[in-house]
């Protein structure tokens, strides 16, 4: 079972915690890992130290390809994905309010 991120643990280094130490106590090494799940072992290594969040399915294939369950990895996800996401940028538009806005008028010519 993946381990419980502790509170001041950044969501995306528990996420690469917590399949790094399910590969390592199977025995399984980076490039036969990167043969299975068909990932790049740099990619590999970057997902382990938390640098980068993977997509769900790839921690999915991880999970299944170490015999460990993606269930208990699920909440480690979610919690990396929506840290990475971060505030919602703007479009650069400039927001109208209903209210204040004259309607247009018809253009004649």
């Amino acid at each position: 079972m993946a381990a419980d991120r502790p509170d001041d643990e950044e969501p995306a280094r528990a996420l690469g915690r917590a399949p790094r130490d399910l590969q390592r106590r199977s025995g399984c090494t980076l490039r036969s890992l990167e043969t299975s799940v068909r990932i790049s072992d740099s990619s590999l290594s970057r997902y382990f130290r938390g640098t980068t969040v993977p997509p769900w399915a790839t921690v999915r294939d991880l999970c299944k390809a170490l015999d460990g369950d993606p269930a208990d990895f699920r909440h480690l996800w979610e919690a990396a994905d929506r840290s990475q996401r971060g505030p919602v940028q703007g479009t650069g538009l400039k927001e109208v309010n209903p209210e204040v806005t004259e309607p247009r008028r018809a253009v004649t010519s």
